[in-house]
């Protein structure tokens, strides 16, 4: 779960972090939040607009995980672990440099705080969804959701925090960061079957049912009917 680079010189590579923490997966979740709020609207928003709504919420704790990594010079205040982003380990036998990437702590801290705002607002949203919703299925779909969220997402953020405690080459790190990963696997799947996949099969399905209620003869749907 961790990327390895072989290197003659160590470097801080934090362009390989800020994209995952800093974007990418508080991208997912606003993208999730996003089709929630339009199940809840019902409105067919453009495609620019869906973008830049996910820009724009990203747009703050991808400037604080950019702060975090590259602009203060924190080894002068805190511990290495809150800002260390990669570990070079030289192996003894071709001493081959090996830089093995690593989550800072404060990272993980300003993404615990884009979690628990995240959480309510998402909770609000689905809160909103279920007082609309009538069918029993799709209030269990919106349960689903709803705790695949709560409960991968804290998952996630302790996990990463966890994954600090040990050096990256260690084992425990390594199971840490797996966990991390399949938290956030887990939710991914969770979100794309229910928000994307399902609707889609239900429209389909609905669309194939209306096609061949109209293509029967009418004394065949008056039986049907009775």
């Amino acid at each position: 779960m961790r990327l390895v680079i072989a290197s003659s010189s160590p470097e801080n590579h934090t362009d390989d972090l800020f994209p995952a923490g800093g974007f990418l997966k508080p991208g997912f979740f606003v993208t999730l939040l996003f089709l929630v709020n339009v199940s809840v609207d019902k409105s067919n928003p453009r495609i620019s607009s869906a973008i830049a709504f996910i820009f724009l919420s990203c747009l703050p704790i991808s400037a604080l995980q950019l702060f975090v990594l590259v602009f203060p010079r924190l080894e002068d205040w805190l511990p290495k672990i809150f800002y260390r982003s990669s570990v070079v380990v030289k192996n003894p036998t071709n001493e081959v440099e090996t830089v093995l990437c690593a989550f800072p702590l404060l990272g993980t801290m300003v993404f615990a705080v884009f979690g628990a705002v995240y959480s309510v607002v998402f909770v609000l949203s689905c809160w909103k969804l279920m007082s609309l919703v009538i069918n029993k299925a799709l209030r269990i779909r919106i349960y689903v959701l709803t705790m695949a969220v709560l409960v991968t997402l804290p998952v996630e953020i302790v996990f990463l925090g966890l994954s600090v405690l040990w050096k990256p080459e260690r084992a425990s790190s390594e199971i840490s960061a797996f966990v991390a990963f399949l938290s956030m696997l887990i939710c991914a799947v969770a979100g794309q079957d229910i928000l994307v996949i399902r609707p889609i099969t239900d429209s389909l399905t609905a669309e194939t049912d209306g096609l061949w209620w109209s293509t029967r003869q009418p004394e065949d749907r008056q039986e049907s009917a009775v």
